[in-house]
Formats: C-alpha cells, sequence, structure tokens
C-alpha cells in the first residue's frame, strides 16, 4: 500500500517483478482502540470483493525487567460478500509499520474481521 497523491491510496499486491492486483482509491480508513493497543484498517474494493490491509500492535508479557513487550501484527483480509476468504499475514515488515501518513479522509466505522 502507498500513497497514489493527495487523495487517493494504491494496494498493490504481489511481488516489485510481478504484481498480480493493483487498486487504487480514495481512503476508506477505520480504527478501534483497546487498552494496551489498537488497529487501523484500509477498505479497498474491487467488485464483490474487499480487500482489508489491517495493522495493529498490543501489549503482551511483561519481561524481568519491568518492560512489555509490544507485538505487531499486519496484513490482508479477502473479504467476499462479508465472508472473510483468507487471511493473508505479513511475514516481514519494512519501512513503517503501521497504517499512517493518510491523505485526508473521513474516518470510517470500524468492523471485526
Amino acid at each position: 500500500m502507498c500513497s497514489g497523491n493527495d487523495r487517493s491510496v494504491i494496494y498493490r499486491f504481489g511481488t516489485p517483478e510481478n504484481i498480480a492486483l493493483e487498486m487504487e482509491s480514495a481512503v476508506h480508513f477505520s480504527t478501534s482502540s483497546y487498552s494496551g493497543g489498537g488497529t487501523g484498517h484500509l477498505k479497498f474494493t474491487n467488485g464483490k470483493y474487499k480487500y482489508i490491509v489491517y495493522s495493529s500492535g498490543v501489549s503482551g508479557e511483561w519481561r524481568k525487567d519491568g518492560s512489555r513487550e509490544f507485538i505487531e501484527t499486519a496484513g490482508v483480509y479477502v473479504v467476499k460478500n462479508d465472508t472473510v476468504l483468507a487471511d493473508v499475514a505479513c511475514r516481514t515488515f519494512s519501512g513503517d509499520k503501521f497504517i499512517s501518513y493518510l491523505p485526508p479522509y473521513e474516518e470510517e466505522e470500524f468492523r471485526y474481521y
């Protein structure tokens, strides 16, 4: 996912050498906060399919030194007719780990998948 311009974002799926799917869209973003963390969803729609790019962070176990681990996850939900077909989790992160630096948008209602 990357910025398209000052009003849109681009979703790409595949590898740099073989992009299988690319969509440009206005920003459809929602968030939910909870004790010790939060999550964000960025939605792209293609016909009956939705691609929900997600990132989240949550506090984990306490360490012996008094600090607390922070668990980060990210990926893409593939949704058809409100049914999750796949949860493609990121195996590695590069750059920013969380959805951020979005063009201006109105936040949408959050939905759990």
